[in-house]
């Protein structure tokens, strides 16, 4: 395991390094909602997210956590909720320029994303046979079908995004839309309790297609009083998540909608354009998936490993999701 020595380059990566690209031609508009939901904040928030999920990654490995450690090892919480809500912003956005495009990005999503699962597991079981472990092909199948990485690793986030991706696809090829969507969004729920899927983000999805669906509504009504609504969703998003950090159950049920809401309002101001993070954002699923065999590759599989090992896996990530992102869309024209 890494110890807590070699940990605090996590610290620098999220309080210093992710700050400083964000902060790259980001800036605050002061006439208020011109960067409401445009393309860039949406981009930038997804490449955001998936980081703040692998920064949980990494900080399971860690061993000896002070209390301010293990707070960051629940970040990757609100990197879910952000994840599946600029999902949800995305094909709502595909759907209302051409409906022909939702057909097109579902067969071309869909399968990229299985194929990928598939290929990571299957390199992962020949990097365990490397490393001279005792592996069987009933296990990787068993891994694969249970929606487990390799390593034993839950990729709840690829089966939801997978389930998203299709009861969108259902539900806009029939005339009720997003109350069908809403319906399969509750199923979620119920799904990801038996799953062991994070059962809390059910309705994220939905709101960011609701929030593509009726921006220009919610942009007036937050405009209308937003001071008030600013104030209000920060002070409350505070002590929610402060809650969460100290072990509260109850508060992880209504987090990803408070959270929600406290972004919309923080976007009525903030302009966001890191090229770094909206080219994250559009590998997200395969920073995802190929964090998990980078992790194995190069921390081992009992996650044994050094500060330099550490740091490598930080800067062969991303040059390694954005080669097979472009090696699935143009090799394979899938």
């Amino acid at each position: 395991m890494l110890y807590l020595s070699q940990g605090w380059i996590v610290y620098v990566f999220i309080f210093l390094v992710m700050p400083f690209l964000l902060s790259i031609r980001s800036y605050i508009w002061g006439r208020g909602g011109y960067a409401f939901l445009n393309r860039n904040n949406i981009g930038t928030l997804k490449g955001i997210a998936i980081l703040l999920i692998v920064m949980q990654s990494v900080g399971e490995r860690l061993t000896h956590a002070t209390p301010l450690m293990a707070s960051m090892l629940k970040v990757g919480t609100l990197g879910s909720i952000l994840y599946l809500f600029t999902c949800g912003y995305e094909w709502m956005s595909v759907y209302r320029k051409s409906k022909r495009q939702v057909k097109k990005l579902f067969y071309h999503q869909v399968p990229q994303l299985l194929f990928l699962f598939i290929g990571v597991n299957v390199l992962e079981y020949l990097v365990m046979m490397f490393q001279g472990n005792e592996v069987d092909l009933r296990t990787i199948v068993y891994q694969t079908v249970g929606t487990h990485f390799f390593d034993g690793s839950s990729a709840w986030l690829l089966g939801a995004t997978l389930y998203f991706y299709t009861a969108f696809y259902v539900s806009y090829r029939t005339r009720f839309k997003m109350k069908l969507l809403g319906v399969f969004s509750l199923i979620y729920a119920f799904i990801s309790l038996k799953l062991d899927w994070n059962a809390t983000v059910a309705f994220c999805f939905l709101i960011g297609a609701f929030c593509c669906q009726y921006q220009y509504y919610l942009f007036r009504m937050i405009r209308y009083r937003f001071s008030t609504f600013l104030a209000g969703t920060t002070l409350v998003f505070l002590l929610s998540y402060g809650w969460y950090l100290r072990g509260g159950t109850l508060i992880t049920w209504g987090l990803p909608y408070i959270f929600i809401a406290f972004l919309l309002c923080l976007l009525m101001k903030l302009q966001c354009r890191s090229s770094f993070f909206k080219t994250m954002g559009v590998c997200g699923m395969e920073v995802y998936m190929i964090h998990s065999l980078l992790l194995v590759l190069l921390l081992g599989y009992r996650g044994e490993g050094s500060l330099v090992k550490l740091l490598l896996f930080l800067l062969v990530l991303p040059i390694s999701a954005g080669g097979v992102k472009v090696f699935l869309s143009q090799t394979l024209k899938i």
